[in-house]
């Protein structure tokens, strides 16, 4: 999804610090338990980390410099989710 590809792939991405979460390939997302939960974005943790308020763990993490979603992106994130990540 390229909405990540400004805020997410520079490690979570094939060669990125955190390949173990990957977020550059749909069916490596689903196999990460509990990372995105294909019609339900309530229940992903995805979701979670890039919502203020919703989680401990805010991504992007404030020491990366790198931009946090805005609003409208996850939306869209979540509708991607809830539309079985098509």
């Amino acid at each position: 999804m390229t909405i990540f590809a400004l805020s997410c792939l520079q490690c979570h991405a094939k060669g990125g610090r955190v390949e173990d979460i990957p977020l550059d390939d749909r069916e490596a997302m689903l196999a990460v338990p509990g990372l995105v939960v294909a019609g339900n974005p309530d229940d992903s943790e995805l979701v979670k980390t890039v919502t203020p308020g919703r989680s401990l763990r805010m991504m992007p993490p404030r020491r990366s410099n790198l931009p946090a979603l805005s609003p409208e992106e996850i939306l869209i994130v979540r509708e991607w989710i809830l539309r079985g990540m098509p």
